[in-house]
């Protein structure tokens, strides 16, 4: 039996419709977006936010998702302004509540002493990069709820998003900042 590609793609696709399942194929431009996330060496960003929370005398719990959900919204909202995708938005809010999930039910984030993310910075490193290495297989596994975000023109954006990380670790830091503002 030969299997062609996008039969491959339909078969791992698993949680999502048939129907949408069937008529996806990821654009080469998304390929490069999962590169360039892939790419990223997450250790100093890493560093710097457990030093920005962690420094501040937070002690941001796994449990306390909902509050830095809450949070992360507006930051959200005006990345996805900044992009040219605030139509996405909801999208991309489901994609980090799948995220969330990901990194408490495969890379651990649970184990953490006392549920502190503060407690382990070494943990805290080897679930960013947990969470990391499984982006491509995040998106797949959540495709009902995410198709938008990868359709040919989104991805494009994306990539010219993703191409320079510097706004992208200003805006991220500003998110972690507003928080220590109202959370510790």
């Amino acid at each position: 039996m030969r299997f062609t590609a996008s039969s491959l793609l339909v078969l791992t696709l698993g949680g999502s419709t048939l129907a949408s399942a069937a008529s996806f194929i990821p654009s080469l431009t998304c390929l490069k977006v999962k590169d360039i996330v892939e790419g990223i060496d997450t250790t100093p960003y890493m560093e710097k936010a457990i030093n920005r929370v962690c420094g501040a005398g937070c002690q941001p719990k796994v449990t306390d998702y909902e509050a830095m959900r809450r949070l992360a919204i507006p930051y959200i909202q005006s990345e996805a302004d900044r992009m040219g995708t605030s139509n996405l938005v909801p999208y991309y809010v489901n994609l980090m509540d799948a995220a969330y999930k990901l990194s408490v039910n495969k890379c651990g984030l649970d184990k953490l002493p006392g549920g502190d993310l503060c407690s382990s910075p070494e943990q805290l490193q080897s679930f960013a990069k947990c969470l990391q290495s499984n982006g491509w297989r995040l998106l797949l596994a959540n495709l009902g709820d995410i198709l938008p975000l990868l359709s040919a023109e989104s991805c494009q954006k994306e990539l010219e998003y993703a191409s320079n990380l510097d706004p992208i670790e200003e805006a991220a830091f500003a998110f972690l900042d507003q928080y220590v503002q109202e959370e510790c």
